[in-house]
């Protein structure tokens, strides 16, 4: 047998024992190599693609223009506000209340996304 080139190469992906569509007992699926290539690829990018665990959040504290204007505008939009007993936040709170500044404004910290 000589060497064959890559692009007419045919392998047996797997035989299926089960009645075929035209009516035969079993027959064998064939896949060309280019064909194969992209499935195994996606196959083993299966693993890397699984969602990593969220980074522990950051406190905002109001202490330069940019924060102290973000902290107000959750304030005003009702988006920031203390935890209940359980820990969990009132609907459409995004950010947490976890002290105050020495000026009175609140150090929050992110937990969740809007819905909207």
């Amino acid at each position: 047998m000589g060497i064959v080139p890559v692009s007419t190469l045919v392998v047996v992906l797997a035989t299926v024992s089960k009645a075929a569509p035209d009516g035969c007992g079993s027959y064998v699926m064939l896949m060309t190599m280019p064909t194969i290539c992209p499935m195994v690829s996606t196959m083993a990018n299966d693993k890397k693609r699984r969602k990593k665990p969220a980074p522990p959040a950051d406190k905002i504290v109001p202490n330069d223009p940019t924060s102290i204007s973000f902290v107000r505008g959750l304030m005003a939009r009702g988006e920031a506000a203390k935890a209940d007993a359980q820990g969990r936040l009132p609907p459409g709170a995004t950010h947490e209340i976890l002290g105050e500044t020495a000026d009175g404004l609140p150090i929050v910290v992110r937990r969740r996304f809007s819905k909207h």
